[in-house]
């Protein structure tokens, strides 16, 4: 029985504007400059562009524990069993978490998250844009 399940992608907006302003980069370097060659400096760019537009983030909660997985840079969905969960909790704010480095974050663009605190010491946050529905499902568990 699956009680959470949600998938997140980054802003369509955000992709378009991205993927606007470089063209115009390229157009203005096309134009105003005689060595062509400084349109090959856009290619990482717009690699880093193509690589933030097929972004994803599915988070699960089910029967079994937790599963997540952040594609494309994940093949496989990692699991943590509800065995493994020492404590979890969802929690506002989670920017200044980032940078934490004991903490795995996996997020895109989220102001909420669900911190999972694992019984060998590991910390990992999954972000949410869906906080009431976790909130009731962490309600739901008995005893996590």
């Amino acid at each position: 029985m699956i009680y959470f399940s949600e998938t997140q992608h980054y802003n369509f907006i955000f992709i378009t504007i991205c993927f606007v302003l470089l063209g115009l980069v390229i157009l203005f370097l096309y134009k105003h400059t005689s060595n062509k060659m400084y349109l090959v400096l856009t290619i990482p760019y717009a690699l880093l562009i193509f690589y933030f537009s097929t972004l994803t983030l599915d988070v699960r909660i089910d029967t079994y524990g937790i599963g997540f997985k952040m594609s494309p840079t994940q093949s496989s969905i990692q699991r943590i069993k509800w065995e493994e969960i020492s404590k979890m909790y969802l929690k506002n704010d989670i920017a200044y978490s980032r940078y934490n480095t004991t903490y795995d974050v996996y997020t895109i663009n989220d102001k909420y998250g669900l911190y999972i605190i694992l019984k060998n010491g590991k910390s990992i946050i999954l972000g949410t844009k869906k906080p009431n529905e976790i909130q009731r499902v962490l309600d739901y568990l008995p005893t996590r």
